[in-house]
């Protein structure tokens, strides 16, 4: 009696631990910057750098056989990147919660613009919590303290 009790709850705990997992697959892909803001109270959101560079595109990839973790490429001025590991995901909702590491990159020195955009993402991308992908797919919001709006790329948008 007590060993089946056992496997009874050993199944439950399984199976709560497998619906708690995250999936990733949604997270894959390209994912062009559309608009950043600096603090989720701001209404509009920060100029995107003009003058060279654009449209930034985070590269979101599986971390080689680790299920729950992405790494994240981009290049503003400097190619930056950086891990995220997803802790958990609402498919219903569409939120993963997530923790996201230090922004490691090269450093030469780009135009001012591209520069004030990297200190931001390196400061900001460690501090995001959430990943919201839309229903179709198109589109993935970021927040924590600041919201990055990221829309997918098709391969010819590049």
């Amino acid at each position: 009696m007590a060993s089946s009790s056992f496997r009874l709850y050993f199944a439950i705990c399984f199976a709560m631990m497998a619906s708690a997992m995250a999936d990733i697959t949604a997270l894959v892909g390209e994912w062009k910057v559309a608009e950043i803001y600096d603090t989720l109270n701001d209404l509009e959101p920060r100029e995107l750098p003009t003058s060279t560079g654009g449209p930034f595109v985070f590269k979101l990839t599986p971390k080689g056989n680790d299920e729950d973790t992405l790494i994240l490429a981009t290049r503003i001025g400097n190619s930056m990147r950086t891990s995220i590991n997803v802790l958990n995901d609402d498919a219903a909702t569409g939120n993963s919660n997530i923790k996201v590491g230090l922004v490691i990159g090269t450093k030469m020195m780009p135009a001012p613009d591209l520069y004030e955009l990297e200190t931001f993402l390196s400061e900001a991308l460690p501090k995001m919590d959430t990943m919201t992908v839309s229903a179709d797919g198109q589109e993935m919001v970021m927040t924590g303290t600041s919201k990055i709006v990221l829309e997918a790329v098709e391969t010819t948008d590049v």
